[in-house]
């Protein structure tokens, strides 16, 4: 709630990258869905094509196979360019 009421009191961007770090370091799937959770509040304040890429993937690695796909069109309609959305459309078989 804080974040969301004044965005530029906070480091999103560090936000953003504790969480890609508990989804991408963390064998247990509760803590990957934590630092997704924590990649999905800070990508609300700032479009980062590849926070969203990260989110998107760390949905495709637990298994959520529909909000992966979601995800990666999300970025991919924004960003058609992003080599690692692209990379990411590969590896899903989109």
């Amino acid at each position: 709630q804080a974040l969301a009421a004044d965005p530029n009191a906070h480091h999103v961007e560090l936000i953003g990258a504790l969480g890609y770090h508990q989804s991408t370091s963390a064998a247990d799937p509760n803590l990957k869905r934590l630092g997704l959770s924590i990649m999905q509040l800070a990508v609300t304040q700032r479009d980062d094509p590849k926070l969203s890429v990260a989110i998107a993937e760390t949905h495709w690695t637990l298994g959520e196979a529909e909000a992966a796909r979601s995800a990666l069109a999300a970025v991919l309609a924004s960003h058609p360019d992003h080599k690692g959305a692209q990379a990411l459309r590969e590896t899903m078989g989109e």
